[in-house]
Order: C-alpha cells, then structure tokens, then sequence
C-alpha cells in the first residue's frame, strides 16, 4: 500500500527499506558467501558450552579461516612467480 503507517517505527521502516542499500543489504551475498566457506572449511557446530569459550571459538574459526585465505593467495601467487620467473629456453634444445 502506498499509505503511510501510523506507527513511528513502521513510517522508519518503509522509508528506509525503499532503497535496502542504504541499510546494508547491497553487499548481503559476500557475507553469505564467506559463511558458507566457514560451515563448509571449518564446520558448523561450537562445542563450548558457555558464551564466553563460543565467542573465544567464534573469533578462533574466523581467524583461521583468514589465515586459510592468505596462504592460499601466497601459494597462488608463487605459482605464478615461478612461472613468470621460469627459464624460456627448452630443456629439448641443445647448446
């Protein structure tokens, strides 16, 4: 409808979802996608009971996953390097 709610919280809400990347949904698919590789590289359960050692186990799995990321891109990248970097002439040839 296009009547204005009668609720102040309701009036906030349709003037702030009529443009949604204002709020913050306009990158909503890169954080579904770096919880998808956390669920999938490093599990979905938390075996700590209490809510300090979850949010210890939290912040653990985060960081690791970050440190997963950048070894990954360093080995990317010195496969690339030793191959820029590799010699051109062929080990067939002969001098």
């Amino acid at each position: 409808t296009e009547k204005p709610a009668k609720s102040h919280y309701r009036r906030l809400m349709q003037r702030l979802f009529k443009n949604p990347e204002k709020i913050g949904y306009g990158q909503r698919w890169q954080v579904e996608t770096v919880v998808s590789m956390l669920k999938r590289n490093l599990g979905c359960a938390v075996a700590s009971r209490s809510y300090w050692s979850q949010c210890r186990d939290l912040l653990l799995k985060a960081v690791t996953h970050n440190v997963m990321i950048v070894r990954t891109r360093r080995r990317f990248l010195q496969s690339k390097i030793s191959t820029l970097s590799a010699p051109t002439e062929s080990p067939y040839e002969s001098t």
